[in-house]
């Protein structure tokens, strides 16, 4: 009787003889002859079809090829079998002939003529396959010039990058980053898109951001190659503004940049000058860096010259959207016919990629400039567009927020908006900087004055003021005292600022018109006041920047349209002063308007006193007046401000910002 266990053994054997025996003959199998150079490709893609077929030939520039002999030569060769019913007729490469198509295709690889054929293939269910073995076999063997410049050629498409491509870049080594600093970005976008939850994805991207600044990249006038040390300089920049508020990071970002523009003019005048993709970088870069420096002027400058160096859409686009968005930011409005369409949602790109940034910036443009056209509908089309994550990836957080408040202070209710941006601040992404810096400050402490001034709390918003910086601070105070009432500070105030030759062209434009409501109201106003408070306002009708009459109490912006009533009827400016009128809110909409309090000059002097331990009796002595006189003045400041008590009154007018 047979041993059973023998023949099982015995079968098993022969199984795995034959096993191997299979793959040896796999690994032995060479292509046919007259197989094209193209052919290991289909280890990829082992369906062929016609269309397959023409795009790999035109990639790779052949012309005689005809789907009609290669059909029948793969066949002939037992290379691929047809597949039943397939429509349109498709042939599928046996198995047996995989293994010997994936070694050839390392082969083809290597070869940088035929990856830059590969590449440039835009079939589009080939090119993701073709993408990503590229860039696997890149990381395999360590040929990091080849990942960065695939990454150069897909990265102004990133919407597009295939999920396989960019797990490749995820986590490179860190010698690759160093030598090669566009990995750098490239690793961010990659380990941010598969960071989980995505709310992670501001802090993973900004890690390594950051990170890679400090230990690979702070030597970056070292290296040989000038666009390597761009490079590295620019990611340098980036990530010292990321730094804690102590290590004053703009302010080093911002010397880094000098240094980077000594450095460029030294390689240039050895005959080493960058390409222009890195200087292009670095000019847009750099007007970033000047828009949050509130240096609008530079910023527009930097990004224009960027935008002329840029080969690619996402640098060039990254310039528009910087451009843009310093000039709506000093408060300009471009012309419809200007504007072009509606820039792609933030949202349809990879988190953190240059083409996002300029979506961001270009979207935050349009609602900056819907604001100042009071075009309710497009600031929030742009708020809904652009998120807080994204907008903190751009570097742009302070100006959503400050939209966001702004909306809110015109059109919404005040005390929500109030709420929602001291959360904002208490909550706001990793490595943002905005509030520190001279343009978020701007933003942010503007917003919160309107809106504490909307709410009544004139001591506090006087109080935000202060946080702002000096040269942009004059507008903000001014229009606080407008709505306490407090008419003749707030003309004071403006004396010094008005004939300063570096205040913005927007802001004395709401300097003229903030003196011109305030002397209308308490009726000092000069013919020369007159004239200038009409012609600021024409300057607003003909730019379309509604916003400063927006801003204003009812009693001061109706002061100033009643001043100004002849523009209605000015052939050029007669259709925008009705689309104003159109377009102002009703004030008593949402956080309403609390009442403009007319303070006296008396009662300017009593109200300090009221705070303080004297009687009555006590202070109509220092005042020289009766004691009825200073009852009859108390019961008038109780009147308004709808105090019961001399304690009350104190309180009220301290909120008011009136007790100075």
């Amino acid at each position: 009787m047979p041993d059973d266990s023998s023949s099982t053994s015995e079968s098993t054997v022969t199984r795995e003889t034959s096993a191997r025996a299979g793959r040896q003959l796999a690994q032995d199998r060479e292509l046919p002859e007259g197989a094209p150079a193209w052919l290991p490709v289909l280890s990829l893609w082992p369906e062929v079809t016609e269309a397959s077929h023409a795009a790999l030939v035109a990639c790779f520039g052949e012309t005689r090829a005809r789907w009609p002999e290669f059909e029948g030569w793969l066949r002939s060769t037992g290379l691929a079998t047809p597949v039943p019913d397939s429509d349109p007729a498709s042939l599928v490469v046996g198995p047996e002939w995989l293994p010997t198509l994936a070694r050839a295709l390392d082969g083809l690889l290597d070869d940088a003529e035929a990856r830059a054929m590969l590449v440039r293939c835009s079939h589009p269910e080939l090119r993701p396959p073709i993408l990503t073995a590229v860039a696997e076999w890149a990381r395999t063997a360590g040929r990091w010039d080849v990942l960065q410049d695939l990454w150069r050629q897909v990265a102004d498409n990133a919407a597009n990058i295939p999920d396989g491509v960019l797990l490749v870049y995820a986590d490179l080594p860190s010698d690759a980053r160093r030598d090669y600093p566009i990995l750098t970005w490239a690793s961010a976008v990659a380990e941010a898109d598969a960071a989980t939850p995505a709310s992670r994805r501001t802090a993973v991207f900004l890690n390594r951001m950051i990170l890679d600044s400090a230990l690979l990249h702070a030597n970056w006038a070292l290296r040989e190659d000038t666009d390597t040390a761009v490079f590295a300089g620019i990611l340098r920049m980036i990530g010292e503004r990321h730094l804690p508020p102590s290590a004053r990071p703009l302010e080093a970002a911002w010397r880094t940049k000098q240094d980077l523009d000594k450095f460029i003019d030294e390689r240039s005048r050895e005959g080493r000058p960058p390409t222009r993709l890195s200087h292009s970088l670095f000019r847009v870069t750099s007007g970033q860096l000047a828009v949050y420096r509130a240096e609008l002027g530079d910023a527009v400058a930097e990004a224009r010259w960027g935008g002329i160096l840029a080969l690619g859409p996402s640098t060039s686009d990254l310039a528009v959207g910087i451009e843009a968005l310093a000039q709506s930011l000093a408060g300009e409005v471009r012309s419809p016919d200007a504007i072009g369409p509606p820039a792609p949602s933030p949202e349809n790109f990879r988190f953190g990629c240059l083409s996002q940034m300029s979506a961001v910036m270009t979207t935050l443009a349009r609602g900056r400039e819907s604001l100042q056209s009071l075009d309710r509908a497009g600031v929030e089309s742009a708020l809904r567009a652009v998120s807080q994550d994204t907008a903190a990836i751009a570097g742009v957080w302070a100006s959503w927020v400050g939209l966001e408040a702004l909306h809110a202070a015109i059109w919404g209710d005040a005390p929500q908006g109030l709420n929602r941006l001291f959360a904002a601040l208490a909550d706001q992404p990793m490595g943002v900087r905005e509030q520190d810096e001279p343009m978020g400050d701007l933003m942010l402490g503007r917003a919160r004055a309107i809106l504490l001034s909307r709410i009544g709390a004139f001591g506090a918003a006087t109080l935000s003021t202060d946080l702002i910086a000096e040269r942009f601070r004059t507008v903000p105070l001014a229009r606080t005292l407008l709505w306490a009432g407090q008419l003749g500070p707030a003309v004071r105030t403006m004396e010094l600022t008005l004939p300063d030759p570096k205040l913005l062209h927007s802001d004395r434009l709401q300097l003229l018109i903030i003196r011109g409501a305030a002397t209308m109201l308490d009726g000092s106003i000069s013919d020369d006041i007159r004239s200038d408070t009409i012609t600021a306002l024409r300057h607003l009708l003909v730019d379309r920047s509604y916003l400063p009459l927006a801003m204003l109490p009812r009693r001061a912006r109706d002061a100033v349209l009643d001043l100004a009533r002849s523009l209605a009827s000015d052939p050029e400016t007669s259709g925008r002063f009705a689309e104003l009128l159109d377009r102002l809110p009703d004030t008593s909409e949402g956080g309403g308007e609390v009442g403009l309090l007319r303070l006296t000059e008396r009662e300017e002097v009593l109200l300090p006193l009221l705070a303080g331990s004297e009687s009555i009796p006590d202070i109509a002595r220092r005042l020289h007046v009766s004691v009825h006189t200073v009852r009859t003045q108390v019961a008038t400041l109780r009147e308004k401000f709808q105090a019961s008590t001399r304690a009350e009154l104190v309180r009220k007018a301290g909120s008011y910002g009136a007790l100075n």
